[in-house]
């Protein structure tokens, strides 16, 4: 149960709520940038949402993507989805700006995106981290993507980023024994500090330290 507690990230747990709401909102065919068939993390997955006709896009053959190909260069015909989910992929490519210009190329006009980044975050070999980006780089790279309607969201704050480095550096002591121990007071804190994170949402010291961001645009017409 410890074990279990500790191995999801608060992070994880925006992003799967997050993607949970705007699923209600998208229709016809969503095209999955690094999107997963096997080694799926966190609780989100498509097979919620069966009426909606998901194609996985990804470089890696072991998850089972439907489409095998890179981000940066989509064998996928102009204005061919509905809307496209690019969840924690552009910090990972050398050519994110190319691969949002890709994503618009691929949508029907009035055709809805939605991305999700990382900022404070430890670095991730997946295979390569590359980048980090402000709200303010994310929508300038949306709109020169040529998307309109940009609307970004912060993802956590200063509490919320504490709580998963605390749970980031427990979840890797060994012996299990010691974290257990380490691990049971992280977890009685975390709802505290997540508290905090909520109540002082519009504070200077939760702003100035981001956790992540979720951006949502679409394609004109």
């Amino acid at each position: 149960m410890l074990r279990g507690a500790l191995s999801t990230s608060h992070r994880r747990r925006m992003l799967d709520r997050g993607l949970s709401r705007l699923c209600t909102t998208l229709r016809g065919t969503v095209l999955d940038v690094g999107g997963e068939r096997e080694r799926r993390r966190g609780a989100f997955s498509p097979d919620h949402w069966p009426e909606l006709r998901w194609v996985c896009l990804n470089i890696d053959p072991s998850v089972r993507p439907d489409v095998l190909a890179d981000a940066s260069c989509l064998p996928i015909l102009s204005e061919q989805v509905d809307a496209v989910v690019c969840t924690e992929v552009l910090e990972h490519l050398a050519h994110p700006d190319l691969a949002l210009m890709e994503m618009t190329r691929c949508l029907r006009p009035g055709g809805s995106i939605v991305v999700t980044v990382p900022f404070l975050f430890p670095v991730h070999a997946d295979p390569c981290d590359y980048y980090r980006y402000t709200s303010w780089c994310l929508q300038e790279m949306l709109m020169r993507a040529g998307l309109e309607g940009v609307a970004i969201h912060t993802q956590g704050g200063y509490f919320a980023v504490l709580t998963d480095m605390m749970r980031d550096a427990v979840e890797r002591v060994r012996p299990t024994p010691v974290r257990w121990l380490l691990g049971a007071p992280v977890l009685l804190l975390r709802p505290i500090l997540l508290w905090l994170d909520a109540v002082l949402a519009d504070r200077a010291l939760v702003q100035r330290y981001p956790e992540g961001y979720l951006a949502t645009a679409r394609k004109p017409g």
